[in-house]
């Protein structure tokens, strides 16, 4: 099988010749003197990009995740780390301190934990499973609305119980 000499990154089509190459539009400043992406994903991607830029963002990261996974991870990691100022290690020590468990409703994780973390400050306050942390975002991380919710529950919970 023939060395392919340039390979799509979205969809993966592999030109092996001169005549597929010109597939890949010209590019001075690439290694290999062309895109790294055929027209055809130019411009099914341009094309997105211009009607709707959120449609665009998500179809490039799935193109990108699919193509090329580990990379993907790897990047998205060093990111989520990198917005709250944490290490892995930190993370590692802050999911064994809780025994692998939401600090909210103790259930074991499923799912990637979520960094939970002050909005106002940027401190990061532990890990979350989904479900709380969007319920704690939906209380706008404020004590008194949840003291309300807590007091609601219980009004309501004894009114019920009357019945």
């Amino acid at each position: 099988m023939l060395k392919p000499l340039r390979k799509c990154k979205h969809c993966g089509f592999e030109a092996t010749s001169d005549t597929e190459l010109d597939l890949f539009s010209a590019h001075n400043q690439s290694k290999y003197g062309r895109e790294n992406s055929c027209k055809v994903c130019t411009a099914k991607l341009q094309k997105a990009k211009n009607s709707n830029t959120k449609e665009y963002r998500s179809e490039y990261a799935r193109n990108k995740r699919v193509v090329n996974p580990e990379y993907f991870y790897k990047y998205e990691k060093k990111r989520r780390f990198s917005r709250y100022g944490i290490t892995e290690d930190i993370y590692d020590d802050m999911l064994s301190e809780q025994d692998n468990e939401c600090s909210i409703c103790k259930n074991e994780f499923t799912k990637r934990p979520h960094i939970d973390h002050c909005h106002t400050t940027g401190v990061v306050r532990g890990l979350l499973c989904g479900q709380c942390n969007t319920a704690l975002g939906l209380f706008k991380d404020s004590e008194e609305n949840l003291a309300n919710a807590i007091k609601y529950l219980a009004l309501t919970a004894t009114e019920v119980a009357l019945s």
